[in-house]
């Protein structure tokens, strides 16, 4: 960000717990930036839609107590950029949840090409079998060359990270803590060592400790990063199921491996597979089923240093076609809602489609969700 004191007022507002990205995002949008949020008055924050009384009493309260410049100094230290929504940095995929975080954190570098990727997610305490699975995929799809993005949370997501940076992927770990805390502490080298290979990312404050909401609230990132979630063994009452669940609502391929019937480690995974998840046994069966990945991989456009600039996916479907014909239509800008309304789409259908439509370089996103077309 290049307005110091704008970026000193979101780490103030993204440090009020009870906040959070829905309520920053009303407040930022509703007083125009997060400065003049600080300087508005409890009366006029508690008219904000969901925020209140008791939510803008603890802003006033609480605005002065957040050391800023402790936080600035340590990013400044380690290395670490601080993005927010509305920077041209901020990963285009996050922008489709119903609650976008407002702040990234971000160590080591997000490339453009991270866009074509997978996320792996399973169990902490893997099975033998699991952990053959892990390696057996991750090799696979290192042919593809895609970004494997995952929790760093003990078991499948640290070999699913371990596992990318052998095979020579690049590895994103989305974090439940921030990214001055190391957990869990045996983990401490890998998160040092994944920047080099990709990034390590969070939108907890940077001292922020884990605790039974963030994981949760971690997993919506995870599910949204990726093209698809492959779950490597979880039980039915599971963090792994979690980010399932979210990237079927965010219209994801969800993708299990299946497991034997008597094993704890499988419930979950066979369950999904019982109720519409895609059953995987390898690398292919991602990419065949993931239709973007499988354009890539038919015009091999998608080689080891990664998406090539000039690539443009000109075979679209039914859908795709009528929604491009609509952009085209509004050379100044359409917004979601209205092409929603024309298109009569399903929102997350068209978020899909709006996705495969910018990373073809047919159309791009400006702020607020407006599309524009790109005349080439």
């Amino acid at each position: 960000m290049n307005d110091l004191e704008e970026l000193k007022s979101l780490i103030i507002l993204n440090n009020i717990p009870s906040l959070g990205p829905v309520r920053t995002k009303r407040l930022v949008e509703f007083f125009g930036s997060a400065k003049n949020v600080l300087q508005a008055t409890e009366e006029d924050l508690s008219y904000v839609e969901g925020v209140g009384p008791s939510v803008a009493r603890n802003i006033v309260m609480l605005k002065n107590k957040i050391d800023v410049r402790k936080e600035l100094d340590m990013i400044n230290k380690e290395g670490i950029k601080v993005i927010s929504y509305n920077d041209d940095e901020y990963p285009m995929m996050l922008k489709y949840l119903p609650d976008p975080p407002m702040l990234l954190y971000i160590k080591g570098e997000l490339k453009k090409e991270d866009v074509i990727s997978v996320s792996i997610v399973g169990t902490r305490k893997p099975t033998s079998y699991g952990r053959l699975v892990a390696e057996h995929l991750v090799k696979q799809l290192a042919k593809y060359n895609l970004t494997i993005v995952s929790g760093l949370a003990y078991g499948i997501d640290t070999l699913a990270h371990e596992f990318a940076i052998k095979n020579g992927l690049r590895t994103i770990a989305v974090l439940g803590n921030g990214l001055g805390v190391y957990y869990p502490i045996v983990n401490k080298k890998l998160q040092e060592k994944i920047p080099y290979h990709g990034a390590v990312m969070s939108e907890f404050p940077y001292f922020y400790k884990p605790n039974k909401n963030s994981f949760p609230q971690r997993n919506r990132i995870i599910a949204a990063l990726s093209l698809g979630t492959i779950i490597i063994e979880a039980d039915i009452q599971s963090g792994a199921m979690i980010t399932a669940k979210l990237a079927a609502e965010l219209g994801k391929d969800v993708f299990a491996v299946p497991g034997s019937i008597f094993s704890k480690q499988s419930r979950g995974t066979n369950f999904l597979i019982k109720t519409g998840a895609k059953l995987v046994t390898s690398a292919e069966d991602v990419i065949e089923e993931i239709q973007k990945l499988s354009d890539i991989v038919k015009q091999q456009v998608f080689t080891k240093k990664g998406l090539k600039e000039d690539t443009k996916v000109e075979e679209f479907d039914e859908e795709t076609k009528k929604v491009l014909d609509i952009i085209l239509a509004e050379p100044n800008g359409i917004h979601i809602d209205k092409l929603q309304n024309i298109s009569n789409l399903e929102m997350t259908k068209l978020m899909n489609i709006l996705f495969n439509l910018v990373l073809a370089g047919k159309i791009k996103e400006l702020t607020g969700k407006i599309y524009i077309p790109i005349q080439n």
